[in-house]
Order: C-alpha cells, then structure tokens, then sequence
C-alpha cells in the first residue's frame, strides 16, 4: 500500500516555439539526443517532452521535467545548457513555468535570476504524493 508523504518536488516546464521550416530536424536531432542525454541525470523523476502543432506549422514543444529538488534543476539546466543554445538556433523559448516547494523555488530564483522568462508557482504547504 502506498504511503502519503509531503510533496518537494520540483516541476520546470519549459515551452519553446520551433519554426516550421526547423521541426523535423529539432524532433529528429534535438529530442533524441536529448531523451538518451537526461536518462543519465540521478535527480530527474520524470521528463516527457510534448509536441502541439501550431496552424501556421509551428510546433511548441513543452518539456513536462519533475526533479527531487532545486538542485535537480540546477545540475540539469547545466547538463543540457549547450542543447539550449540549440534549439535557439532552430525557435525561441516562450517560458518556463516553475512549481515547487517555498525553500526551492527561492534557490531556482537566485540561481536562474532573469535568464529566462519564468512564471513561478509556490506550491501548497499541504501537498502530498504517494510513494
């Protein structure tokens, strides 16, 4: 039976815009190395990227990534920094959204600072997850 224990973990969902002209190279190129690059990372709870098309062609790409705690999403946002650069080169991040316990979302705050377009989400001291 499943124990009910309090929820800290970290949840990022990046959303980037990938340019029609650029889709099949960045799901064919960028997603699989990406995928067997992350596998590696011991903090990483779960990653699902998600593709939505766009009317135009577009596509954005959400990455749906749960980590046990800030420094979780440190060490990932540095393991995967030089895929960043590009998928810049191939669309544009439209966000990221952050969800979290108080204490980590302060340390994602000081350590992302204004890189990046982020909404922050403290969640509920009451949250729980079962293990």
């Amino acid at each position: 039976m499943a124990t009910i224990v309090r929820d800290t973990i970290v949840t990022i969902t990046p959303i980037y815009r990938i340019a029609a002209a650029n889709v099949t190279e960045f799901v064919d190129v960028y997603l699989a190395t990406d995928i067997e690059l992350v596998q590696k990372e011991t903090k990483l709870l779960m990653y699902a990227p998600a593709l939505r098309e766009l009317p135009n062609g577009d596509v954005d790409c959400l990455f749906r990534e749960g980590f046990e705690s800030a420094e979780g999403v440190i060490e990932h946002l540095a393991n995967i920094h030089h895929l960043m650069a590009e998928i810049s080169r191939l669309g544009s991040m439209q966000k990221i959204e952050c969800h979290g316990p108080r204490s980590e979302i302060d340390k994602l705050k000081e350590f992302i600072g204004d890189k990046f377009v982020v909404e922050w989400y403290v969640t509920d001291e009451r949250s729980f997850r079962r293990v």
